[in-house]
């Protein structure tokens, strides 16, 4: 890896962006569905120089996750953690780290984080890139999201959270943090 190549991963200039996709854009989803989140590597990355990097193996992207439930009386956020609401398909998951599928006979290299609510209420999931991306045995920067959808259903969250808008919305997006808000009935 070049020198400046390693000052951009370090100063974190450089990013590499997951797509994320949602199965259900919808605002309710039904009591018993699975909400499918599929964060994808790009097929090639394009550097801060200009150079275009396809990607043919990946050794680490790595991403965190946390799965609230919103007590809407309190307005108290409960963090979900049991085995029976989260689950990964084509990726690996450790508490609430997760990884994008290392090995894979054919493109995307991908991870599905699966959330099941387990009752009725008010939900939110927040994703994060953690730490760098490893591709091609020599390309490295910082990891951040990309998260297309257009409508993350912020005005959910408003009375229970204020300050909660399309601007800090936007700012996510900018940063790179994916978040996305539901109702289950």
């Amino acid at each position: 890896m070049s020198s400046m190549c390693k000052k951009d991963y370090y100063t974190g200039t450089e990013n590499v962006r997951l797509n994320a996709s949602i199965n259900n854009p919808n605002e309710t989803i039904h009591l018993g569905d699975t909400l499918k989140i599929d964060l994808s590597i790009p097929s090639s990355i394009t550097s801060e120089s200009g150079q275009i990097n396809t990607v043919s193996s990946v050794q680490e992207a790595l991403y965190t996750f946390t799965f609230y439930q919103v007590d809407t009386v309190t307005n108290l956020d409960t963090r979900i953690r049991n085995i029976t609401s989260i689950s990964v398909s084509k990726g690996s998951i450790n508490n609430y780290l997760a990884a994008v599928s290392t090995s894979t006979s054919s493109l995307p290299f991908e991870s599905i984080l699966n959330l099941v609510p387990p009752s009725k209420g008010l939900y939110y999931v927040d994703i994060t890139g953690s730490g760098s991306i490893k591709v091609n045995n020599s390309y490295e920067a910082f990891l951040k999201i990309n998260f297309s959808v257009i409508n993350k259903h912020w005005n959910l969250l408003e009375p229970f959270t204020p300050g909660i808008s399309a601007s800090l919305a936007a700012n996510q997006d900018a940063q790179g943090y994916g978040f996305y808000c539901f109702r289950v009935n």
